[in-house]
This record gives C-alpha cells, structure tokens and sequence, in this order.
C-alpha cells in the first residue's frame, strides 16, 4: 500500500461495509503498521480492487482489522491472496494466533473465514454502531 493508494482504499471501503471506516481512521491505520496494509490491484489497469489491514497485538496476536474487495471483483480469489498475504507476514513476525471481528449477518464472510480456517469464537452484542453484535473469530497459525 502507497499513502497514494488511500483514497482507492477508501472507495473500496465505502462500497463494501454498511458502517465503512472514515478515510482518517484508514490513514491512522497506514501510519500505524503500513508493513501490514496491502492492496490489490488489477493487473491490466492498476486499479485497486481489493485491500488487508492488519496489526500485531501483544507481539503474539495478528489482528484483521479490515479486509473488502470491489463488488465487482469478488469471488475471483482476491480475497484469498490477501488473507493468504498478510498471514505470511504475521507468521514471519512469530505472531501465533490471528484474531478478527465480522457482523452476525454477514453470513459471505464468516464463511469465508471459516474456509480460510478460522472459527467462531463467541459473539459481542452491539459491537457496531446500529447495534448489530460481532462474532469474533480465531485461527492458530504456530
């Protein structure tokens, strides 16, 4: 990710989630573990159709802050090239668990991290900001 790349992000971001993070919050994010923050981009036009964010908690715990892909881009892998990226970043830096939170109703998403071999830990009610409870979801990498 390129602090040029941000407002892309931002649109990514915008399109996928109904409480999308502010374009600050997203930078805090950059300045904060940009070694961390990938995006990616379509190979005939360079456009940035997906993107990651994570940060090391506690040195041992990989947190998912946010990962989305353009609506018109999903189902095609991109996703799974992310995940599969940041998680050999966390796995360099010895981080043994990852950790990431996801709407009870996003029933796409919570497959897909159990796919990606995660699994539903407990629920948080009223995590988000119209109420709506969390599952918070765990994977052990070491």
């Amino acid at each position: 990710m390129r602090i040029e790349d941000l407002k892309k992000v931002y649109e990514v971001e915008s399109l996928s989630f109904k409480e999308p993070y502010p374009l600050f919050l997203l930078y805090t994010f950059y300045w904060i573990s940009p070694d961390l923050f990938f995006v990616a981009e379509k190979r005939d036009t360079g456009d940035i159709i997906g993107y990651i964010i994570g940060v090391i908690r506690k040195s041992f715990l990989g947190h998912i802050v946010s990962l989305a892909v353009h609506p018109k881009h999903r189902r095609r892998g991109v996703a799974t090239s992310l995940m599969k990226r940041l998680e050999g970043e966390f796995i360099k830096r010895g981080v043994k668990a990852l950790r990431l939170e996801v709407r009870v109703s996003n029933t796409v998403a919570r497959e897909f991290y159990l796919k990606c071999g995660f699994l539903e830990s407990y629920i948080i009610p009223g995590y988000y900001g119209d109420g709506e409870a969390c599952v918070v979801m765990y994977k052990r990498v070491a």
